[in-house]
């Protein structure tokens, strides 16, 4: 009878002792995946903060290779005009397109 108690308490320390270490990792992965998302935090702050300097940045030359090209399209103009405020048109609008 006294070997069963020895076997019961020894059962119940080793998986009590299971449980304390599962417990542990799990605290351990627990702040891990804080400090994962802490930082994914601080990233998307980053990215909310250098998208309000270079939306700007990049709306200007835009609008001004969509008034370009809009140019274009004048009966007024000659050919030669047409063809360089195409031109021009089109690098302001790869140049927004670049910063957006």
């Amino acid at each position: 009878m006294k070997i069963y108690v020895v076997l019961f308490l020894l059962v119940i320390t080793v998986s009590s002792y299971a449980n304390e270490k599962k417990s542990v990792s799990t605290e351990i992965d627990f702040s891990l995946k804080i400090q994962k998302l802490e930082k994914s935090v601080r990233n998307d702050k980053n990215m909310a903060i250098l998208g309000t300097v270079f939306l700007p940045i990049s709306v200007v030359p835009l609008v001004a290779g969509t008034g370009f090209m809009l140019f274009t399209f004048l009966p007024e103009l000659t050919e030669y005009y047409a063809w360089t405020f195409g031109i021009v048109g089109g690098l302001f609008l790869s140049a927004g397109l670049i910063f957006l």
